[in-house]
């Protein structure tokens, strides 16, 4: 997941590991989370938050209309938008990735704990 700040002259990378089985819409739901909280976390008004799980977006695009437990889950991390100015969420192809995926590949293979 990656956070844009729009008066940030930078791009955050955020890498997250979890060691629980979950599905890929969960697993992203969960990053979407802490990508807000640290978006908070740099006190920015306004965010810009890539997801490239599309069907992650179109839940947050519909999300008044899912009664699933991940459609709940997911209204309630709408609610975390709240306390931004503006916050859009955006659909990011996965080759946008690739420094970040990177990254994560060589911190399992070398064994890295930060």
């Amino acid at each position: 997941m990656r956070i844009l700040e729009k008066e940030a002259s930078a791009d955050f990378i955020t890498m997250l590991f979890k060691n629980e089985e979950m599905t890929t819409e969960w697993a992203e739901l969960y990053a979407f989370e802490e990508g807000i909280k640290i978006a908070s976390f740099l006190n920015s008004a306004n965010a810009i938050l890539e997801v490239d799980c599309a069907s992650l977006v179109n839940r947050f695009k519909n999300c008044k209309e899912d009664i699933t437990i991940i459609g709940y889950c997911t209204k309630e991390t709408f609610k975390m938008l709240e306390m931004f100015s503006t916050a859009v969420v955006k659909w990011g192809n996965r080759s946008c990735n690739k420094v970040a995926d990177f990254m994560c590949k060589y911190a399992i293979l070398n064994n890295c704990n930060a």
